[in-house]
């Protein structure tokens, strides 16, 4: 009888704690709202240029463990200016045309592991943390030309391309709507750490910046 009563306890508790367990989603994808900044050390140069990332993000992610998770995320960013000015030589009374073009393009590829402060999955408020390395490839093109009585007499092209690594870390916060979809914000700070050498010497150069993202998130994969 007490070897029955035993049983019967065990058996209760085990399906109690079974009861008690909260799926936990194996893989999540999303689109953001990202607004970053990226410090940028083009060949040669000492001084960072700061290039903008944007606006949106994707990014897939998988988590390993019930606080732990690695995502990946791509964001693309193209911006083209023009500029230029007509108008006639007072000296030699050409008609002269100036003209420019930039072309800036810029991809990000965040790698972050992510690491929930919430002990519990059941709460539909969670705080995490992430950190990680950015890809940063920057690229910047830019061509002038003159024209003068139409025909080209100055025609200038200048091409910058650099890849960077940037060390990011930052809180987020996620907001449950379902067993599915959730609302996320994160904030991030950036480093990016890069050798450059200048008259034989290396030096190390650095640059700050931040990141801001916003957007939704799909989980799928329970076990």
């Amino acid at each position: 009888m007490r070897l029955f009563l035993v049983a019967s306890v065990l058996v209760l508790h085990a399906s109690f704690s079974s009861a008690q367990q909260t799926p936990i989603p194996r893989f999540y994808g999303g689109v953001q709202a990202f607004v970053s900044s990226f410090p940028i050390f083009y060949p040669g140069a000492t001084n960072s240029y700061l290039t903008y990332s944007g606006p949106v993000e994707l990014l897939a992610g998988y988590r390993f463990a019930p606080r732990w998770a690695m995502q990946v995320g791509w964001i693309g960013t193209r911006k083209v200016y023009h500029d230029g000015n007509h108008y006639v030589d007072p000296t030699t009374g050409g008609d002269v045309v100036n003209m420019s073009r930039e072309d800036r393009r810029n991809t990000a590829i965040p790698v972050l592991m992510r690491y929930s402060l919430t002990r519990k999955m059941a709460h539909r408020v969670q705080f995490d943390v992430l950190a990680g390395v950015t890809l940063v490839h920057a690229s910047y093109e830019r061509r002038a030309t003159r024209l003068v009585d139409e025909q080209l007499v100055f025609d200038d092209r200048k091409v910058n391309k650099a890849t960077n690594i940037a060390l990011c870390i930052g809180p987020s916060i996620r907001y449950s709507l379902g067993s599915h979809l959730g609302l996320i914000a994160h904030y991030g700070h950036n480093g990016t750490l890069n050798p450059r050498h200048k008259a034989g010497s290396p030096i190390l150069a650095t640059g700050f910046a931040n990141t801001f993202t916003g957007g939704i998130h799909y989980r799928f994969g329970y076990k």
